[in-house]
């Protein structure tokens, strides 16, 4: 939320009572997103860090962020992916990287860049 970005929960406690029993949000929640915490805390109740065990980030050009989500589960091999796509694009800029899951032994990532229409 500090960089302005707009987020919502994907899953979200039932009751926010126990850590186990999470649920997913529905499809439209993303257009309830916000880059305020105040107004997250009245529209999804609670500390974020309290009430979902993991959050989006609304991307595209209202945004002007694109995340590219590099996935390594089980039939799944999002850096062969990834090595097609800069063979015919040619090398990636530098950019915002975080690691995600792992499967056997290899980490999944998000790549964060500036939407091609406009900055964030």
């Amino acid at each position: 939320m500090s960089r302005g970005w707009r987020v919502f929960p994907l899953f979200i406690r039932k009751g926010n009572t126990k850590l186990k029993e999470f649920e997913r949000c529905p499809s439209k929640w993303p257009r309830l997103a916000t880059a305020d915490p105040e107004e997250f805390d009245k529209l999804w109740g609670g500390k974020p860090w309290d009430s979902a065990n993991a959050y989006g980030i609304v991307t595209g050009a209202s945004s002007g962020l694109v995340v590219v989500d590099i996935d390594v589960k089980e039939g799944k091999d999002g850096y062969t992916a990834l090595r097609r796509a800069k063979a015919e694009i040619g090398p990636l800029p530098p950019t915002f990287t975080v690691f995600t899951g792992e499967y056997g032994g290899v980490r999944g990532r998000h790549l964060y860049f500036a939407h091609p229409g406009g900055f964030i």
